[in-house]
């Protein structure tokens, strides 16, 4: 059975859920993800998978079912811990999610805000707003919700200007007690170009809603572009019936249990990881961010698969051990807890749902200087699949059974999150039209320090974010060489110690640092010699 449940673990960080359903065994994910060796293993552990994924004796799952209309619903847990957040903190662009296209092509613009408007009557989070009633968030539907759209022809712009515009839609706050909480925004900058924006409140939306909410969007289009009626296969949910469903999942037996194990698994954890900050942790966290993007080698992703199986483990696992020896080595300490989101679509009911369906769970592993690398395999892959075994207790309710002390310095119980994108991106084709997704320029940090690796074809897009107020650019910098390092170094360092491996890499950023040191005073001779020929020309020209 051991091995069945590090296998659902193992599909879970790919975002390949499994469920079962009337004695059978249901799962989803992206196309990209179902490759044959995964139906292979699906198709070998039917059996075990059914009987492990069966509601256990004593266990009471509810139904999912549709709500009758109502005035008012309970928000979901994730949601009430942003509604308090709002309003703690006043509106705020920190918790915008969004997505930017560019498309090439004869668009019919004046279609998109049509388009948009059918997939806002079809998912009633996006007419939602949220209230305060007694001091408790309510969720609002509103029947017939406005978009906020924005066309402009901006073909005689700068490229700075445009990007100005592109900035105000995706950086403007959303007030959750009126919404719309998504606004899209679409600049022509050529005959045949256009960017599109979309913006939307994290309360209604994840990364995978993003994705939801331009397949329809697209899908609309298109009848829209053919003259026809639009018609897409009805939800026989929503996501206030989701929020009604899991506070009776987690309010029973389910819950109950789940948050035994999250008590037994986290007390005692630290308050706060100590990265040695270049600045002083100010007594209440801000939102000053900054992005610091790496490329992992070539063909990272066959690599990184190779070096991961060649360890007996998986590339999710074994991309997190590296960060949890990179946050051991700068904070000097063993007891590493990382936050990553898991994806909480797991009936078949839920997958064509826009809403916020991430839960965060909390990895904490034991990186002790004795243990070898094998050993912090082994345990993380185990800490790993028993997290996902207990993934339905929402974050929020960890924290109140826990009895986390808060402190506005920083977010309880951890501060540093890993998010590990394993499928491979793919933009939508439209008829006749080339779209093509752009870079976001972020300045607003959600968190102290975020790792994301993102699959792109055959390579990883790495990144780190992280909060101005407590690390420099360059220290980030740092901490990417020191990633990458750990990531190298991983695949023949199977029986060496953590402190083997932290004595490695100190030689490697002592290399790192005097390379840098040698560039910055190349840099400063340079710049001293240019000054110097700018003098004696003025001096000439003076003559």
């Amino acid at each position: 059975m051991k091995a069945t449940m590090k296998l659902v673990a193992d599909l879970a960080t790919q975002d390949i859920l499994l469920w079962v359903h009337d004695g059978q065994l249901h799962f989803s994910a992206a196309a990209t993800a179902l490759a044959e060796p995964v139906r292979q293993q699906l198709r070998q552990h039917r059996a075990e998978l059914i009987t492990l994924l069966s509601p256990q004796q004593g266990q009471s799952v509810p139904a999912l079912r549709a709500l009758p209309a109502q005035p008012t619903y309970k928000p979901s847990f994730a949601q009430e811990r942003l509604w308090a957040i709002d309003q703690l903190e006043g509106p705020s662009s920190r918790y915008n999610e969004g997505k930017i296209l560019a498309i090439s092509g004869a668009l019919q613009a004046v279609l998109l805000p049509d388009a948009l408007s059918q997939v806002m009557m079809r998912q009633s989070v996006l007419r939602s707003r949220y209230i305060d009633h007694d001091g408790q968030a309510q969720m609002v539907i509103e029947p017939n919700t406005k978009p906020e759209t924005l066309f402009t022809d901006a073909r005689s712009w700068t490229s700075q200007q445009q990007q100005a515009e592109i900035s105000r839609t995706m950086d403007r706050p959303f007030v959750l007690a009126s919404g719309p909480l998504v606004r899209m925004t679409v600049l022509q900058t050529a005959d045949t170009q256009f960017v599109i924006a979309f913006a939307m409140h994290h309360i209604i939306s994840d990364g995978l809603s993003l994705e939801i909410l331009i397949r329809e969007l697209i899908s609309a289009y298109l009848q829209l572009q053919h003259g026809q009626t639009v018609v897409m296969e009805p939800l026989s949910v929503q996501y206030q019936d989701f929020a009604a469903w899991q506070r009776e999942l987690v309010q029973g037996t389910v819950g109950q249990q789940q948050v035994r194990y999250w008590n037994q698994q986290l007390s005692g954890a630290p308050d706060c990881i100590n990265l040695k900050s270049d600045l002083q942790r100010p007594e209440k966290s801000d939102i000053y961010g900054g992005v610091h993007r790496f490329n992992l080698v070539a063909d990272s992703y066959s690599g990184l698969v190779q070096s991961a199986n060649a360890l007996g483990t998986t590339p999710f696992n074994y991309a997190l051990t590296a960060y949890n020896l990179m946050l051991a080595y700068f904070s000097a300490s063993s007891d590493i807890l990382v936050g990553t989101p898991v994806n909480q679509r797991n009936k078949p009911e839920l997958e064509s749902l826009i809403g916020l369906f991430v839960n965060t769970i909390v990895l904490r592993n034991d990186v002790s200087l004795k243990k070898s690398l094998a050993q912090l395999l082994t345990s993380g892959q185990q800490v790993v699949s028993a997290a996902m075994q207990h993934a339905d207790v929402p974050f929020e309710m960890v924290l109140e059974a826990l009895q986390i002390k808060r402190s506005p310095a920083y977010s309880p119980l951890y501060q540093a999150r890993f998010v590990f994108l394993d499928v491979a991106t793919r933009l939508e084709e439209i008829e006749q039209l080339q779209v093509k997704q752009l870079e976001q320029d972020r300045s607003l940090a959600k968190f102290e320090l975020m790792l994301t690796l993102e699959r792109v074809g055959n390579s990883y897009q790495a990144e780190f974010s992280f909060n101005r107020s407590l690390y420099l650019a360059a220290t980030v910098e740092r901490f990417a060489c020191a990633y990458q390092h750990l990531l190298a170094t991983m695949p023949r360092a199977h029986e060496s110690t953590v402190a083997e491996m932290f004595a490695g890499l100190d030689c490697r950023l002592h290399e790192y640092d005097q390379a840098l040191a040698a560039s910055n005073k190349q840099s400063r001779l340079s710049g001293l010699e240019k000054l110097k020929k700018a003098q004696l020309e003025d001096r000439n020209a003076v003559v």
